[in-house]
């Protein structure tokens, strides 16, 4: 997440941002401005992952199921604005069925923490619950709770969801057409994706009819739409690689989806990637790659889908109301035109897997290949928690 174009092109976008509204300071008040409430529900639909939660008097209740496997959970709060330890946490063994467990909240000292649950995959990982951390570092993180008095509420942002609604229905008003690969050039709302560090491409139908023999090999025989797109998902947020440098510098971000998954699937070696002993190569890329990736199988399957680009939360442990950078274009994620109703899709949210650059060090910390479906679908409150559209191409 939070990935960067290269300098020219983010200049362009920025500067088609800028509105005269209001003042930045008011803006921003705004977008900071909170409201509470008893119940919360993190997706619109709950075939790959859901949590709910209520709160009465001191005590918070989180129901979570997931389709990923786990052996052992912790679900507890963890202090916003930073990355301090657990507190009000139980641990639990649960089938990834999943479970429902209430945390008293009655001698929680005030303040505002995110509901976070932690998933091992094994009794190695139980062992100690920071084996993974960070922005992609658990099974869950994205609710905000505010305890008063040992009495929780949870969290949400009404200007930054009225703001999304909005951004989702004017661009849904274009319909569908423009989406989908059938036309003359695939991809051709965001060609910009295939420029970058690597030349000698292959011509726009062979990278087309590229696209369309990955995603019939990812999807294999399942015909349902929804059930394409989450074999989609899995296999873009699973198999690559987060470049943490690029994100931190603006360069080099290897985001050209056909170069990358040629890459991976020809286990070649490449200024972004690394060959195995396996049969695919370890490939870095940062988050428009990894939407250009997920949108172009998409469309190969006659599925429409779109590139979204704002800003999400820097921080796993920031809110709106600690974000510094709240008004800053950094990051991009995908929409999909499904049972009548764009889905939004962030396959970067779903991965577990980094590269150093500086170091040369490829970590995937998780055991198998996907951390969570959160942002696979997910209800439009719970995601204006992390991300505030901007805009979409077209």
């Amino acid at each position: 997440m939070h990935r960067k174009l290269t300098m020219a092109v983010a200049c362009l976008v920025t500067a088609s941002l800028i509105t005269a509204s209001l003042p930045v300071t008011a803006l921003a008040a705004s977008l900071r401005a909170t409201a509470e409430t008893s119940s919360f529900d993190s997706n619109y639909r709950s075939s790959s992952e859901q949590v709910k939660v209520t709160t009465s008097g001191t005590t918070l209740t989180v129901s979570y199921r997931s389709a990923l496997r786990g052996v052992k959970y912790r679900v507890g709060l963890r202090r916003v604005g930073t990355s301090a330890s657990w507190q009000t946490k139980k641990d639990l063994v649960a089938s990834n069925q999943g479970f429902t467990v209430k945390l008293s909240c009655a001698k929680q000292s005030a303040g505002t923490f995110y509901l976070v649950i932690a998933r091992a995959a094994n009794s190695s990982q139980a062992k100690g619950w920071e084996y993974i951390g960070g922005s992609h570092g658990y099974a869950f993180i994205g609710i905000p709770v505010k305890v008063s008095k040992g009495r929780p509420k949870v969290v949400k942002y009404p200007t930054i969801i009225s703001q999304n609604k909005e951004k989702r229905a004017a661009s849904a008003k274009k319909g569908t057409k423009r989406y989908v690969s059938t036309s003359a050039k695939a991809l051709s709302d965001m060609t910009w994706v295939f420029n970058g560090y690597d030349a000698n491409l292959p011509s726009e139908p062979t990278r087309r009819s590229y696209f369309k023999a990955v995603s019939k090999d990812v999807v294999g025989s399942t015909t349902n739409p929804y059930m394409k797109m989450r074999k989609i998902y899995c296999y873009v947020a699973g198999n690559f690689y987060y470049d943490t440098l690029a994100f931190a510098n603006h360069s080099r971000q290897h985001i050209n989806p056909y170069l990358n998954l040629k890459k991976y699937r020809g286990n070649l070696s490449s200024s972004n990637s690394r060959k195995t002993s396996g049969k695919r190569a370890r490939v870095a890329t940062t988050c428009i790659g990894y939407a250009s990736m997920l949108i172009a199988l998409a469309r190969a399957q006659g599925i429409p889908a779109k590139l979204v680009y704002g800003h999400a939360l820097t921080s796993p442990w920031n809110t709106w109301s600690t974000e510094s950078s709240i008004n800053t274009q950094d990051h991009w994620w995908a929409e999909v035109y499904l049972d009548g109703r764009w889905m939004i899709m962030d396959p970067t949210r779903g991965t577990n897997a980094k590269w150093n650059r500086s170091t040369n060090t490829w970590e995937k910390k998780a055991a198998g290949t996907l951390l969570t479906y959160n942002y696979f679908d997910p209800g439009l409150t719970f995601f204006s928690n992390t991300h505030r559209i901007f805009g979409y191409y077209s």
